[in-house]
């Protein structure tokens, strides 16, 4: 992540040790995956980027953060200048307090300097919302969700914490909601293939005959008849119509 022409001086000798620390840190995240975003925040703070750049950047925007780094999406929130001020302010003042926690600390723990990025984002997080207006702060909040979605899947998110014990999804309704999930996503499946075909000939049907059969030819069963691919598209055994698990 970092920038590949440099390195930050003051934290590390070369960039060499700079590379080892980054990757020591992205091997710590691949067992939580929701540290992903305090590596991105960590590599803003070494490269003096607005923190979130990183999340934005590379699809890592799940935390109020980065979503705010996003000057599209503060418009949209309609932040005054006030407000972005005082955003700003708070921010530096956090990124200055950790990045003199970084350097003076323990570099060997990697999981241990991840927990407290995320322990101090969180605080952070909670100074931004009280700039923020109660409307303000709504969709922020549901922002995080959509890039959460991003990269987990419905069913994923609503079986696991916070989402699990805010809704009261019980242990049988996250089973039953990942298996429809995957029902779901083979129907869909098939219906996309459905969709691709009749697009395909579609297009076809813009050539002469020759043209076609030329290109039925040349293609194959890429073109097989509306007739043919349907059956193939069909499940081998007929399922049940499904329904979708009772939320209490």
């Amino acid at each position: 992540m970092a920038d590949d022409r440099e390195w930050n001086r003051e934290w590390f000798a070369n960039r060499a040790e700079q590379d080892d620390f980054m990757r020591g840190l992205k091997m710590a995240a691949v067992e939580n995956p929701e540290l992903h975003g305090s590596v991105a925040l960590i590599n803003d703070l070494m490269t003096g980027q607005t923190l979130g750049t990183t999340g934005q950047r590379f699809g890592l925007a799940n935390d109020g953060l980065s979503v705010l780094a996003n000057e599209s999406f503060r418009t949209e929130l309609d932040i005054t200048e006030s407000q972005y001020r005082e955003m700003q302010s708070l921010q530096n003042e956090w990124s200055a307090r950790l990045q003199k926690d970084l350097r003076a600390g323990d570099r060997s723990d990697m999981p241990a300097i991840l927990r407290k990025v995320a322990a101090a984002q969180h605080q952070t997080e909670s100074a931004l919302q009280a700039v923020l207006l109660p409307h303000q702060v709504k969709r922020l909040e549901q922002a995080v969700w959509e890039q959460q979605l991003r990269r987990k899947s419905l069913a994923t998110l609503l079986s696991e914490a916070p989402l699990k014990e805010t809704l009261q999804i019980t242990d049988r309704q996250a089973k039953e909601l990942i298996e429809f999930e995957s029902e779901l996503n083979e129907e869909l499946a098939r219906e996309i293939a459905r969709l691709q075909h009749a697009a395909r000939l579609k297009l076809l049907a813009k050539l002469n005959s020759a043209q076609q059969t030329q290109a039925q030819e040349l293609l194959g069963p890429a073109l097989k008849s509306a007739s043919e691919q349907s059956a193939v598209l069909k499940p081998s055994t007929p399922k049940p119509k499904l329904q979708p698990p009772a939320i209490k």
